[in-house]
């Protein structure tokens, strides 16, 4: 397991993450702009587009070790996020499902584990500024 890899992966889930809170309220026209042009940008910027990220190793050979506990944890974020929970609530919601993704996916990797849980407070502080 490469820890560059994975801290790629993860950046890059996070980037699409934050593209798609950014224009999930948008209408129609603007959302299928706003993602057209944020693609591009992390094209150029990054020189990986969402197609070589849906292609990734980690969907194909590290799924259950790697790629489903993150994807989990993600859309945990995504919903904790949109919802207008009491930011006192989204900690405790996050930690009770990372509990479960640690009981469902035992032969995670622990460098997984250590994001998943950078994710929880960089999605709580997010929350907290916007």
């Amino acid at each position: 397991m490469d820890l560059l890899e994975l801290y790629s992966f993860n950046i890059n889930l996070n980037i699409y993450t934050l593209l798609y809170l950014y224009t999930h309220n948008k209408p129609l026209i603007e959302f299928l702009f706003s993602q057209f042009i944020g693609n591009l940008f992390f094209y150029y910027i990054f020189n990986n587009h969402i197609f070589q990220f849906l292609n990734h190793n980690y969907w194909k050979k590290n799924f259950k070790t790697i790629a489903a506990p993150q994807l989990i944890q993600t859309v945990s974020n995504l919903i904790t996020y949109n919802n207008q929970y009491n930011i006192i609530y989204i900690i405790p919601i996050n930690l009770l499902i990372q509990y479960f993704i640690n009981i469902i996916f035992k032969n995670e990797i622990s460098e997984s584990k250590n994001l998943r849980f950078i994710n929880i407070v960089l999605f709580f502080f997010l929350r907290m500024i916007f």
